[in-house]
């Protein structure tokens, strides 16, 4: 999060993660989250296939997605 001087961790709950930035760092900032949570398992868990699922949204309603991060990116 280093790179994004407005990210801001400001949930975790089991496997999710929410981080707060400035609108244009949204889809970078959520490709490198999505890359190191998949590099994370694929340490630990080498013999599964790591797929997190990233979208940007404006609030944490289902209705306030702004756009999904393509797991084949």
């Amino acid at each position: 999060l280093r790179s994004f001087p407005s990210a801001r961790p400001v949930q975790t709950v089991h496997d999710s993660v929410v981080i707060e930035c400035d609108q244009p760092d949204a889809v970078t900032l959520a490709a490198e989250v999505k890359d190191a949570m998949e590099s994370a398992m694929r340490r630990f868990c080498p013999a599964v296939t790591p797929r997190a699922d990233v979208d940007i949204r404006t609030s944490l309603a289902e209705a306030d997605i702004l756009e999904t991060v393509d797991p084949s990116e």
